[in-house]
C-alpha cells in the first residue's frame, strides 16, 4: 500500500495538486493591498523589499531574481509577476491595462519614473536595433563596404518634410517644406 503511495502514479497526483493549485492562484489578481502586505517599494531605486519573512528569505531582502532578458521576476503567493507591472499597481493602485514601457530601455530599471503605460504598438517604437544588427543604428544594413538605408527607411526618408534654405541669408534654414 504505501508503494503506490510513494510510485509513478503517486507523483502524478501530486503534482496535478500543485498544478490545480497554481491555477487556482492564478486566477485570484494580486491586489495592492496583499502586494504592500508582502513588499516594500522604492520608487527611486525601482527595488522591491521583502516586508515579511518567509522561509528562505529574510526581512527586507531584495525581491525577485534577474531573467535571461533582463526583467526582473518576483513570487508572491505561487505566482510569478514582473517587477515593472508590480511597481504599476504598487503606485497606482490599478493594474495596467496595456504593456508597461521602460523609457530608457533597460528592463532591469524598475523606478517609477522610467515606467510609462503603453499600448503595444508604442511599446515596440521604443526598441533598439537587433542585437545580429551590423551596424547598431536600426534600418541600417551593410551592402559592400557602404551603409545603405534598407528600403523601408528608405521610403520614410522621401516622405519626410525637406529644409528650404534661403541663400540670401548665408545660413541655416528658414522653415520645413511639406
Amino acid at each position: 500500500m504505501a508503494a503506490n503511495l510513494w510510485g509513478s502514479t503517486g507523483e502524478r497526483q501530486a503534482v496535478k495538486y500543485v498544478d490545480h493549485f497554481r491555477q487556482e492562484a492564478r486566477t485570484i489578481l494580486l491586489t495592492r493591498e496583499r502586494l504592500r502586505e508582502q513588499l516594500t517599494y522604492d520608487r527611486e531605486t525601482g527595488e522591491f523589499r521583502w516586508a515579511v519573512r518567509k522561509q528562505k528569505v529574510k526581512l527586507g531582502s531584495v525581491a525577485g531574481k534577474v531573467k535571461k532578458s533582463g526583467y526582473v521576476e518576483i513570487r508572491i503567493d505561487l505566482v510569478s509577476y514582473q517587477a515593472h507591472r508590480l511597481a504599476w499597481l504598487y503606485v497606482t493602485g490599478q493594474w495596467p491595462q496595456g504593456d508597461i514601457d521602460h523609457i530608457n530601455r533597460s528592463p532591469g530599471d524598475n523606478r517609477f519614473v522610467n515606467l510609462r503605460e503603453a499600448s503595444r504598438s508604442q511599446n515596440l517604437c521604443n526598441v533598439g536595433a537587433l542585437s545580429t544588427s551590423a551596424t547598431g543604428v536600426r534600418g541600417v544594413d551593410l551592402q559592400g563596404q557602404r551603409q545603405v538605408p534598407s528600403e523601408d527607411q528608405g521610403e520614410r526618408q522621401k516622405d519626410r518634410a525637406r529644409p528650404v534654405c534661403d541663400p540670401g541669408r548665408g545660413k541655416g534654414c528658414l522653415r520645413h517644406s511639406s
